[in-house]
């Protein structure tokens, strides 16, 4: 292999490392705001291939497509929530933030 190959490839795992991290780090978000508990999905459950967890797979994304849709209609929106999901992360979290 040359050496563009070689950091082709390097590039492209770095890429791959950390779009897995923020994908996680989003899930960890979805579970830390309470909605997965309120739904009752838990760590394990398939919400692909669960006909009923898939129902709420579908909720969450619902609900996160209406939250993109508020923030774009509505600038208030955006600085609520930000306080909020601030405050919710230094109750539950407080070492981290």
């Amino acid at each position: 292999m040359n050496r563009l190959t070689v950091q082709k490839r390097k590039t492209a795992l770095a890429f791959r490392k950390g779009e897995t991290r923020t994908k996680i780090q989003l899930g960890g978000l979805v579970l830390k705001s309470g909605l997965a508990d309120h739904l009752g999905v838990t760590p394990g459950d398939d919400l692909q291939l669960d006909a009923l967890k898939h129902e709420d797979a579908q909720l969450i994304l619902g609900a996160l497509v209406d939250a993109l849709s508020r923030l774009k209609d509505d600038e208030d929106v955006k600085e609520k929530w930000h306080r909020l999901g601030r405050t919710h992360m230094i109750q539950t979290t407080p070492k981290m933030w």
